[in-house]
C-alpha cells in the first residue's frame, strides 16, 4: 500500500514529529494532490496541523487559474487551512536574466521563505518523488557542479521534507 510505505518513510528519517505545522507546497498536479492526501490521512495520527499554499505562477492563464481554484476547492473540502500567492514570474525572470522555470522555482523558494520566516510553518513537505532524483543530478551538473550536487534530492533537511521520494511517479 502506498500509503503505508510513505508513512514507515516519514517515520525512518523522522520528517514529522508531534506538533509540527507542516505546509504543503500544493501545486494542483498529481503529485501534490497524492501527497496532500496522503498528509492528511495521517495528520491526526502523527499530530500535527497540515497548512497549504499554492504559488501562481501567472504563466498559464486559464489553466492556472483552474489550478488554484482546485487547490482552494480541495483544502476547503478538507477544512485545512490555504492561501494562494501570485507571482510575477516572467517579469522576476527579466529583472533577474533568468529563465522562466529559474524563476519559478525562486519565486516558490520566496513564498516558502515568508512562511517559514513568520514562523506560520515548522516544515515544508514538497512532492518530489524517484524520478526527479535524476532531473535534480541532471539540472545540478548542467549548471556545474561537485560531487555534493550530485547526490540529489535529500529526504529530509531539517525544514524541507519529501516524503514521496520513496516512490517513482507511476
Amino acid at each position: 500500500m502506498i500509503e503505508k510505505k510513505v508513512l514507515e518513510y516519514i517515520g525512518k528519517y523522522h520528517m514529522i514529529e508531534k506538533g509540527d505545522r507542516v505546509l504543503i507546497g500544493l501545486s494542483g498536479g498529481a503529485d501534490s494532490a497524492a501527497l496532500f492526501h496522503i498528509l492528511r490521512k495521517y495528520q491526526k495520527e502523527l499530530g500535527f496541523e497540515l497548512l497549504a499554499v499554492h504559488v501562481n505562477h501567472g504563466l498559464r492563464g486559464a489553466e492556472a487559474q483552474r489550478d488554484q481554484e482546485f487547490v482552494e476547492t480541495l483544502c476547503r473540502e478538507y477544512e485545512i487551512p490555504c492561501q494562494a500567492v501570485e507571482m510575477p514570474v516572467r517579469q522576476m525572470a527579466a529583472q533577474r536574466r533568468i529563465g522562466l522555470e529559474e524563476a519559478g522555482r525562486e519565486a516558490r523558494r520566496e513564498v516558502f521563505q515568508i512562511w517559514k520566516n513568520n514562523g506560520k510553518c515548522t516544515k515544508l513537505a514538497l512532492a518530489h518523488h524517484k524520478n526527479d532524483q535524476a532531473e535534480t543530478m541532471l539540472h545540478h551538473l548542467a549548471r556545474g557542479t561537485g560531487l555534493a550536487g550530485l547526490s540529489g534530492l535529500s529526504p529530509a533537511d531539517g525544514f524541507c521534507i519529501r516524503p514521496l521520494l520513496c516512490l517513482e511517479r507511476e
